[in-house]
Parts: structure tokens; sequence; C-alpha cells
């Protein structure tokens, strides 16, 4: 569980200007307010006002922002009606620029109600086990609608449809049993190069050891593969939480631009590390320390709660966690030392350091392999 707070970079911001000329483009009318609901280096969030009508308006930036936004537009169409993705609010995607010119592309979508689970659990007091479980329930629903024929049509590299009998036979660029998804996950074009070239030796060396074994795992065509969301981290889960109940009465999965088509084990793994490997930063005054711990209890009610809704996950998807889990780890912290330290060097010193949290969720996933036998449990 990430201490990091991404909002504290503000790379992908709109001007004003720019979000009142882009939400009127979207929905065919003048917006009467906004404000941001999150920004940080990838995308951008607004909540705009329509009168009485609120809409989500999202900046998706990038080289291939035009890919995603689009992707994202097709698969919320695709999912409308199922619960776990917002509904779409715009039939258009609007190209667009960031405050510092960065090419962008925005779509609109229905503001759904509720709170992040990583808020609820650090600010409202929701236990974890109640909030990063339900993650799970949302994975199994998705996952299980996904595996469905005629669910998803998205978008190849060249931008024309594919649309697809099934989610299986989907033509995707963020497909994550092509070798390349790796790279795409990052945003750069070559990893290896990218290590060479800007990381120090430290981490370079680290990532280049475990770099073979994340193709490998994201490789796999032997795993039951479907439409994933991509991206599955707390902070991308809305919850309606009630505190009489004590209960989750709504959950819906947001920031669906890395969107992908690959083995369901993988969003899975990204939950898990999310969501049960609780990072504890220890300041100092020069440096600061990053460890982590798996928690059991959160882990097993993630699991639990996928199986209930998926009674097909399998005994080699779970086995298949552990290697999974490390290829999320290792795309985020090359991402994050790549973006933070390379691509925007003055970025505030959290963003700088960010990367070394994964470093320690390695670590412990490295040295902790209850997560299989966990996994097992749960299986059919």
């Amino acid at each position: 569980m990430s201490s990091f707070d991404k909002s504290a970079v503000e790379v992908a911001s709109l001007s004003v200007g720019e979000l009142s000329r882009v939400s009127e483009a979207l929905v065919g009318k003048e917006a009467t307010d906004c404000w941001q609901l999150s920004n940080g280096a990838c995308a951008a969030n607004y909540g705009v006002y329509f009168d009485e009508d609120k809409v989500v308006v999202k900046a998706v930036v990038g080289a291939d922002s035009g890919t995603l936004a689009v992707n994202l537009l097709s698969v919320l169409k695709q999912l409308e009606g199922t619960g776990v993705a917002p509904a779409p609010r715009s039939d258009v995607v609007v190209p667009c620029a960031t405050h510092d010119g960065r090419k962008a592309c925005a779509v609109a979508m229905s503001l759904v109600p509720g709170k992040p689970a990583n808020e609820l659990v650090r600010r409202d007091g929701v236990p974890a086990v109640e909030a990063y479980g339900e993650i799970g329930t949302t994975l199994g629903k998705l996952h299980s609608s996904s595996s469905s024929p005629g669910v998803v049509a998205l978008q190849d590299d060249e931008g024309a449809s594919s649309g697809a009998s099934s989610a299986n036979q989907a033509n995707v660029k963020n497909d994550v049993a092509d070798p390349r998804y790796l790279e795409t996950f990052v945003r750069v074009v070559s990893l290896e190069e990218t290590l060479r070239r800007d990381c120090d030796d430290v981490f370079g060396e680290w990532a280049t050891a475990r770099l073979d074994g994340a193709r490998r795992a994201l490789g796999r065509r032997d795993l039951p593969r479907g439409l994933l969301h991509g991206d599955p981290y707390a902070d991308n889960h809305v919850l309606v939480w009630d505190s009489d109940k004590k209960a989750v009465t709504r959950a819906t999965l947001v920031d669906w631009e890395d969107v992908a088509v690959g083995p369901f084990a993988y969003d899975l793994a990204c939950a898990l590390v999310a969501c049960a490997f609780p990072v504890v930063v220890e300041k100092k005054e020069s440096d600061s320390t990053f460890s982590a711990d798996l928690d059991a209890d959160v882990a097993a009610a993630v699991l639990r709660n996928y199986a209930s809704q998926r009674p097909a996950f399998s005994r080699d998807e779970a086995t298949a966690l552990t290697d999974l889990m490390l290829a999320n780890v290792l795309a985020c912290a090359t991402y994050r030392w790549h973006q933070f330290n390379v691509v925007d060097p003055k970025s505030p010193p959290p963003a700088k350091e960010s990367y070394r949290e994964m470093l320690a969720i390695a670590k412990a996933i490295e040295h902790d392999d209850r997560i299989a036998s966990l996994a097992a449990t749960y299986c059919a």
C-alpha cells in the first residue's frame, strides 16, 4: 500500500480556458462550474457542472494519449450497465494540451459517488480489510463479465477499430502478453535503454536483473485472459461506505486509461501489490528508509472476494501471482524513477523517492511466499 500521494505532481493539469473549451466540446453545452478532482503525471480528472448535471472530464497525457483515450472511451461503453466502471458521457475524444503545452486527449464520463479506498482507510478509519477487500469483489465482477463473447472492441496500434468476438481475441496495444507491454506500461520505448542510460547503478542493476522474469510472467499464454483494468490500485477504486451498516454499498473502478487485454491474474496481482503490502516510511535528516510487510488479512480478503465473484479462479493463476506481482512492481518502480527523476527532474522530493516504496514491496514479496498458498485456498 503506497504512501505516495500522486496529487503532488501536477504535470497533467489543464488551464481554466482549455478545460472550458474541452468540456463544451465533449458535452455540447457550456459548463457552469468546475473543480479539480485529481492530478498526476499521466492524467488529470475534473468535476464539471452543467447546471445541475455533474460530469467528470479526464485528460490523458502523453504521445500515446489519443490511443489511450479512444481505448478508454470504448471500454466504458462496453462496460456500461455492469456497475464496475463510470458510464460514458461523450461519444468523442477531444484533443487538448496541458498547462505547459503537453499533448493530451480528453473524454467525459459520469461522476461516481464515494471516495477512493485508500482515502477511506487513511482519513476515515474504515478497516483496510473491508475497503481493500472490496477491490477483489469488483475485479471478480469485471473478469467474469469480460470473459463473455462480445464484451470488448478496442483500438489497435493504428487507431483502427479492432472488433473482437471475445476479449481473448482482441488486438490491443496494451496487451500484457506482448513482451512490449512492459515498455508500454512505463511509457518508454526501450526499458533496457532507459535503465542503462538514465538510472543510477544500484537501481539499474536491481531492475535489469528482474526484467527477463517480468517478461516471462507477462508473456504467459496458458492463463485465462480477457479485459483488464490495468491499474487497479486503491486510489482507482471508489467506494461508498455506509457507516451505520459498516459495509461498502457501492464500488466503482475509475481511471481506465491503462485498460488492456491479458491474463486476469495480472489485475489481481496489481491489486495485491497496491493493498496488501503497507509501506512504512521513516524520515531522517538526510534520507528516508522504506519498509513493507505482507498484510495477510487484507490479502486473504482480496483473494476470497475475488474468487466469490469469479469461481473459475484457478491454481495456475494462484501460482502465477508472485511473478506477476513482481512484474507490476518492476514496471511501477521503473516508471516512477524515469518519470520523476529524468522526464520531470523538478518533481517534488516525495515523487522522486516514490520508486523506493516499490523496492520495499518487492523485497517483501521475494521474502514472503504466503500469497501463493493463500490464493490456493480459494481456487476452483
